[in-house]
């Protein structure tokens, strides 16, 4: 089984997201037959989803906490 990989950024505020990133893997299979991802007929994918902070977002929790201090 061949696995597409995604692994993805999302502002914990706004929930934009701030990257993606894609990664093929193929299986022994279709290694075997010729190299290319998903010959093997099987593909599945993982979505890796992680969070931090967007620039705009950084910014506003900045100027928010000066106004306080």
């Amino acid at each position: 089984m061949c696995v597409k990989i995604t692994d993805k950024t999302d502002c914990r505020t706004c929930e934009k997201n701030i990257s993606t990133s894609y990664a093929y893997r193929p299986c022994a299979k279709a290694l075997k037959d010729n190299g290319a991802f998903g010959d093997c007929g099987i593909i599945d994918e993982i979505v890796a989803t992680g969070y931090a902070e967007c620039k705009e977002c950084e910014e506003k929790r900045k100027k928010a906490q000066e106004g306080d201090a």
